[in-house]
């Protein structure tokens, strides 16, 4: 699975030296060097590890321009967090004092925002890129150095599990340099970027994508309650 194939690329996974080798003739064989490359790029592109995060139970984050590149010295309140990953399972459990009390919620649910910021390689620069996130658990805005490029909410079927793609302008790239910010919902349950989120270059619809095993459920299969619950 995905999961395994983090794990062999980060060097966590006991099995990784031999998974390697099988990964590598796998890529040999079945595989051209176009589609080596796209693949590969795919997997140095995976923007994993720690992330600033906010709650905003008040949502006030936008007035404060949470999203903008000159905010980033305003530490307030901003703690770690390992992106991907549901906050509830990184201690952000404190109940929200501004929605009504949910018995089945796992800790935190309302608004909360992350930020990091990306240095990208020279020829990135100028050039037109995308956000993709596996998926976002509940609702998304995300921000690239301060301009909103993309939204998913309650008007997309299945929102909590579909992979998002948000295309990012070459000019926000010209400086080498892209602060992004993701402002999430999270209605009920687990919330937060809990899928594998990464840039890539803009080469147009035919790319690689990640297996949409998560995209449609199983007939009677009810994936609202065994995965978000």
């Amino acid at each position: 699975g995905m999961a395994e194939l983090y794990a062999v690329i980060d060097g966590t996974s006991a099995q990784a030296p031999t998974a390697q080798k099988y990964f590598d003739g796998l890529m040999s064989v079945y595989f051209s060097p176009k589609m080596f490359e796209n693949v590969i790029g795919y997997m140095l592109d995976y923007l994993a590890g720690n992330w600033d995060f906010h709650t905003d139970p008040d949502d006030l984050g936008l007035q404060r321009q949470w999203q903008q590149p000159d905010r980033l010295a305003d530490r307030a309140g901003w703690r770690p967090l390992t992106v991907p990953g549901y906050w509830e399972n990184q201690g952000i459990t404190q109940p929200n004092p501004r929605r009504p009390v949910d018995p089945k919620s796992k800790g935190y649910d309302g608004y909360g925002w992350y930020r990091t910021v990306v240095d990208l390689p020279p020829e990135w620069r100028g050039k037109a890129l995308r956000f993709h996130a596996d998926f976002i658990d509940d609702f998304d805005w995300v921000y690239a150095n301060g301009l909103q490029i993309g939204h998913t909410g309650e008007q997309t079927e299945g929102y909590w599990q579909t992979p998002r793609h948000y295309a990012t302008p070459a000019e926000l790239t010209a400086s080498g340099r892209l602060c992004l910010a993701v402002r999430v919902f999270d209605a009920r349950g687990n919330g937060g970027l809990a899928g594998a989120v990464r840039l890539e270059e803009d080469r147009g619809p035919a790319r690689l994508t990640p297996l949409p095993y998560y995209v449609r459920p199983l007939p009677g299969y009810d994936t609202e309650s065994a995965i978000r619950w």
